[in-house]
């Protein structure tokens, strides 16, 4: 018994000299300009250990007797390194203040490695849309928001990433939307919801490109837009308060080449009359009619003692230039974090989203020339969206992070204008339990999450439901050059009894920094995409002109990419720039394209449809693609001199290939190839044209400069696509058809698509222009016009771009 309690005395004393050998250190880390203290900011030693800092911008750490070198350090601000002697063993209080970054050097990221990092640092290609080019452009949704971003393409609310995809008709996805690193589609279409997303509250908007499933699943394959909010970061409350008013110019006249027999030269060859459509042809409303749309936003953010509040709201209404495609849209949204006092590191709360809409839905023109701005298919929609989102997140005091994120999403769709029945329903429960450690060197990353839809609809029968589980783990490796990052994960995920059991995919990267600002990347990703409720159930009637067929033989697609990246930094004066240049490589197996198919050659798909009906959309499994391309970009901002400039511009090229169109095809003959139609435009008449996927761009340029001085600025946007050299003739035969202008072979005479295409093989170039005063402190005016020289265009079949327009806005901070 005594030998028991001397050991026990002893222990007690070793445990106690142990502790009163160990010093505290703490202080307060505020902002150097306002003095309000930085929540979150990082207190990190040489050898990895730290902390973060609470409400009040308070940290404490025990660290045993020694001298210490300690970075103080925080999003978006200069770090500091201060040299700490706890040699003495008495307590040390050290107070830091932080500036903010005055040349952006370090854009800071977190969709990728999932935590605070220099996107030079980054394993992949990223782009990120800051919040003042959302301002700035005025856009509307997030659609307008991403689509300045170089090698990213928004075919009527889908977004395609470097030509991984094409239009598909409103269903299905291979860039996954997210909010905050949730997911933003609908459980039964598996369709992003561009108009869910708050734009009066972004951060920023973090643009992944390649494949992303290790850490957020089905629908990466392309890559991933998440949408960061933003939360209070004064102790002093900002209300911002933006409204607009946008006006429709008249649209142009339209010239178009068409071929006759009957006019022949003199040797007999086919030539060209040019055919002349008055802008009173293509314009549908009357004279004094004014079209265009106003809104209004508002951002209200503030502390309240341990408590983050954000209240935003939005109204947006839309005289379309588009007839029967007008839009009304109210949306209010909020945040709250709660910050425990007792309980160092630990928040919670719940955050909340709503959007009510009544929109037209404009599917199909009466053609693709003088009818352009006709709907031939009217219909009208209205939606009610929300999600509900309560979190929790804790950080111990050694570092241990854990994240509880939670959705609860809900759509609702009523087709017409005087129904009261809901014709399709789409819930949606998302839960995601994340793990994370950093240590100096070393970080890792698990995930748990689960995903539970269930929906109805008009256009499927039956309650169908949607399910995926999954857990994951990413791990990186960091010394003062190198960043080297590896993951995996594995899924089981189904509809109805549909189960697919993912095989584990992998990523892979290595970023390596060969000189003071030159960063050399490399990196390898797998993913995987379930074909969605819609693409195996789907079966709808466009009003007697086509029938969406449904296909329940479609197979999950799979996929891989991979990339070598270089990213050099400039600076000149207080001004900095981003040189990027990627090669990259995207194949995949099963994947999933919409394409017309006709009663007279697939007869047996149409078992059940309307006689009257002879076209049908339908999707099927291409075996076996591959795009491959290569992108130049640079981003810059900062000042030469009094000039401000920032920058975001990029050239993307690929070349998209249907690997199973020819026999024997293999990487010589694709390398040939790639090199040859690099300039070259694949005319209709070349057997290459026939590999090519459909409806892709294979040129795309996407800039956006701004200049200030003092209290003005100008800018200018420049969007440039190539015309798609595949649309495959059912296609063209559809399209005719529906206009009722079809192609004659014997006369020579072109259709409807075929005109159309014919007048822009060239592809389509597009000019913003903008311009904005700070009149003062709190209140700025900006004028915009978009489609300067007033272009027909669509970047998807049958369905126009919008016309010239101008757009007053006044934007309000207090």
């Amino acid at each position: 018994m005594h030998r028991i309690l001397l050991t026990a005395f002893l222990l007690l004393s070793f445990i106690g000299l142990s502790v009163a050998q160990d010093v505290t250190l703490s202080g307060v880390i505020t902002d150097k300009e306002t003095n309000d203290p930085l929540v979150g900011a990082s207190v990190v030693t040489k050898d990895g250990k730290g902390v973060t800092t609470d409400l009040d911008g308070k940290y404490s750490i025990k660290l045993p007797k020694g001298k210490y070198q300690i970075t103080y350090s925080f999003i978006g601000y200069e770090p500091k390194v201060k040299e700490i002697d706890l040699t003495s063993g008495a307590p040390v209080k050290k107070d830091v203040s932080l500036g903010m970054t005055s040349e952006q050097l370090d854009i800071v990221v977190v969709s990728a490695s999932q935590y605070q990092k220099s996107i030079a640092e980054e394993t992949v290609s990223m782009e990120v849309v800051s919040k003042a080019l959302i301002q700035n452009t005025n856009a509307t949704d997030l659609g307008e928001a991403i689509d300045k971003t170089p090698g990213v393409t928004i075919q009527d609310s889908q977004v395609s990433i470097r030509g991984g995809s094409s239009w598909s008709y409103g269903v299905g996805t291979r860039t996954a939307v997210m909010q905050d690193g949730m997911s933003m589609m609908s459980a039964d279409l598996g369709e992003p919801q561009l108009r869910q997303a708050p734009l009066e509250n972004v951060e920023q908007i973090e643009v992944i490109k390649g494949a992303s499933s290790v850490v957020y699943g089905s629908s990466a394959l392309n890559g991933v837009v998440n949408v960061i909010t933003a939360w209070p970061k004064s102790a002093e409350p900002i209300t911002t308060v933006t409204v607009f008013q946008k006006f429709y110019d008249n649209p142009p006249d339209l010239y178009s080449d068409q071929t006759y027999t009957s006019k022949v030269d003199s040797a007999g060859v086919l030539v060209d009359t040019l055919v002349h459509y008055p802008a009173d042809t293509l314009k549908w409303w009357d004279d004094g009619e004014v079209r265009g749309a106003s809104g209004i936003n508002f951002n209200h953010a503030r502390k309240i003692r341990n408590i983050d509040l954000i209240v935003g709201g939005n109204v947006f209404h839309h005289k379309s230039f588009l007839s029967y495609a007008d839009e009304f849209r109210a949306g209010l949204n909020f945040k709250t974090r709660i910050h425990n006092k007792r309980r160092p590191g630990m928040n919670y709360g719940v955050n909340g989203n709503f959007v009510y809409e009544q929109s037209g839905r404009f599917f199909l023109a009466v053609n693709p020339n003088e009818g352009a701005l006709q709907s031939a298919v009217p219909s009208s929609d209205r939606y009610f969206r929300a999600n509900v989102d309560p979190h929790f997140h804790y950080t111990n005091d050694k570092g241990f992070k854990h994240s509880l994120e939670t959705r609860y999403m809900y759509i609702m769709r009523i087709s017409g204008n005087t129904a009261t029945t809901p014709h399709a329903i789409s819930s949606q429960i998302m839960l995601n339990y994340q793990f994370q450690k950093l240590w100096k060197k070393w970080s890792i990353t698990t995930g748990l999450p689960t995903n539970v839809g269930i929906s109805s609809s008009n256009l499927y029968t039956g309650l169908r439901i949607s399910y995926s589980t999954a857990i994951y783990a990413q791990g990186e490796f960091k010394t003062k050059r190198l960043s080297a990052v590896a993951g995996i994960r594995y899924e089981v995920l189904g509809v109805d009894d549909f189960t697919e059991t993912s095989t584990p995919v992998f990523r892979t990267g290595l970023n390596y920094q060969v000189g003071k600002a030159t960063f050399l990347r490399g990196s390898f990703g797998q993913s995987y995409r379930l074909p969605t409720i819609a693409e195996r159930y789907l079966s709808d009637d466009l009003n007697g002109i086509v029938q969406v067929i449904p296909n329940r033989e479609l197979v999950a697609e799979k996929g891989l990419s991979a990339e070598l990246g270089l990213k050099q930094a400039v600076k000149i004066s207080k001004w900095v720039a981003y040189l990027d240049f990627a090669v990259f490589y995207q194949q995949y197996k099963e994947l999933v394209e919409y394409g017309f198919v006709s009663r007279a050659d697939q007869d047996s798909l149409f078992v059940g449809v309307p006689n009257n009906i002879f076209i049908g959309l339908y999707p099927q499994n291409v075996s076996n693609a591959l795009v491959a391309g290569y992108e130049v970009g640079v981003a810059s901002q900062g000042k030469i001199g009094p000039i401000g400039i920032n920058a975001l511009i990029g050239y993307t090229y690929n070349y998209p290939i249907n690997l199973d169109s020819a026999k024997n095809y293999g990487g010589e003959e694709y390398l040939s190839e790639f090199f040859e139609y690099m300039v070259d435009r694949i005319d209709e008449d070349n057997p290459d044209a026939e590999k090519l996927l459909k409806l892709r761009p294979r040129h795309l340029v996407k800039g956006d400069i701004q200049l200030s001085y003092k209290k003005a600025t100008v800018g200018l946007t420049i969007v440039y696509g190539s015309s798609p050299e595949n649309l495959p003739l059912t296609e063209r035969n559809a399209v005719d058809f529906l206009s009722g202008e079809i192609a004659n072979e014997s006369t020579g005479e072109l259709g409807a698509s075929g005109r159309y295409y014919r007048d822009h093989e060239k592809g389509d170039l597009v000019f913003n222009l903008r311009a904005s005063y700070q009149v003062l402190k709190q209140l700025k005016v900006s004028f915009i016009v978009n489609n300067l020289t007033n272009r027909i265009y669509a970047f998807r079949p049958s369905k126009v771009e919008p016309i010239r327009n101008f757009t007053l806005q006044l934007s309000a901070t207090f």
